[in-house]
């Protein structure tokens, strides 16, 4: 592959990335990722290093003097005040693990983005500030691994693309990736849905119905309470899904129970209570 980080714009993901804790499942997942990394690139924003991250920081830090074994590059995408690094694996490994931990879960914004490859693609590009993440699977095995790596932190990687539709009385709903997308086209409402807070399905065939039980998460704050409320108006997370024939709802059942068991692998009970 060429010797330029790709563009972001370009790139189409395996899988989609779902996680309560933005840093510390990156940092979990990065770790199987360079186990089977050989390139990486990092665009770095110089101008943002004074101002905020030694602010922070202790400014002995790394990159400040030292860009360790990172060496510039040219991006064939526009990206603006964004200086591009390219890097070898696994002689770059330590010096990676320095670079992210700068972001440390700050949103400094000087760490703008990177992408870990392998001999053959991309694998990992992530967007810290956005907490956007996307993976390149390069076969189930790796994505197996990343999951076992994201069990204890309630995060997981989920195939991305739409897996099922169906329109029930004029509503429309998809699961896509790790989402559940509602959409009243009467309405013109439209709701997303993580599937990290579903945790319970159950089918009631007699009136080709599925039950759901969900996680409700409650946000600290003055905008967190906000914000609570807001969705207490517009409605939450639908607790039962309807469909127009057996099959339909059988197909869902499946995706929804896959899922879960994706996202909460071997969960007791008394983890899951303490979750609702």
């Amino acid at each position: 592959m060429a010797v330029q980080p790709p563009s972001p714009s370009e790139l189409t993901p395996s899988h989609e990335f779902v996680a309560e804790d933005f840093h510390a499942a990156t940092t979990a997942l990065l770790e199987v990722a360079l186990n089977h990394a050989s390139m990486g690139f990092v665009g770095v924003r110089p101008s943002r290093l004074n101002t905020t991250v030694e602010d922070i920081i202790d400014p002995t830090v790394f990159w400040s003097d030292d860009h360790g074994s990172f060496e510039p590059v040219t991006a064939a995408f526009e990206s603006s005040d964004v200086s591009w690094y390219q890097t070898q694996f696994p002689e770059a490994d330590d010096d990676f693990r320095r670079l992210w931990a700068l972001e440390a879960g700050r949103s400094v914004r000087f760490l703008q983005e990177f992408c870990v490859c392998n001999a053959n693609d991309w694998i990992v590009y992530v967007i810290p500030h956005h907490e956007h993440l996307m993976v390149n699977a390069p076969d189930k095995e790796f994505a197996s691994e990343v999951n076992n790596a994201l069990t204890h932190l309630w995060a997981c990687i989920v195939p991305a693309g739409t897996r099922i539709t169906w329109e029930y009385d004029g509503c429309k709903h998809a699961i896509d990736g790790g989402t559940l997308q509602v959409k009243r086209s009467k309405m013109g409402y439209a709701g997303r849905y993580s599937l990290l807070n579903l945790f319970r399905v159950t089918p009631r065939p007699q009136s080709l119905t599925l039950s759901l039980e969900w996680h409700r998460e409650t946000r600290s704050g003055l905008i967190g309470r906000f914000i609570d409320g807001i969705q207490s108006i517009v409605g939450g997370p639908p607790d039962r899904l309807r469909f127009e024939d057996e099959t339909t709802m059988q197909e869902a059942e499946t995706v929804l129970h896959e899922t879960i068991e994706t996202m909460h692998p071997k969960r007791t009970a008394a983890e899951i209570d303490e979750r609702v």
